[in-house]
């Protein structure tokens, strides 16, 4: 699946590139990535997750402040 967080000062708009959905906008980068993981999920069940997890995990990371 490709996806565009579509991120601006204050919120971040989740974007599937593949079927044109958006989802809500989100306060938080990583609600965005969670948002595209249920997307995802949902709507594209048979297709890899593995580059979509890796940003969640990293997103994760930096909220805590680590890297």
């Amino acid at each position: 699946m490709h996806y565009t967080v579509d991120s601006s000062a204050l919120t971040h708009l989740p974007i599937c590139r593949d079927c044109g959905w958006r989802g809500n906008p989100e306060t938080s980068k990583l609600a965005a990535l969670i948002a595209l993981q249920r997307h995802q999920r949902d709507i594209h069940p048979g297709e890899s997750q593995g580059p979509l997890k890796s940003n969640i995990a990293r997103a994760r990371r930096a909220a805590m402040g680590r890297n």
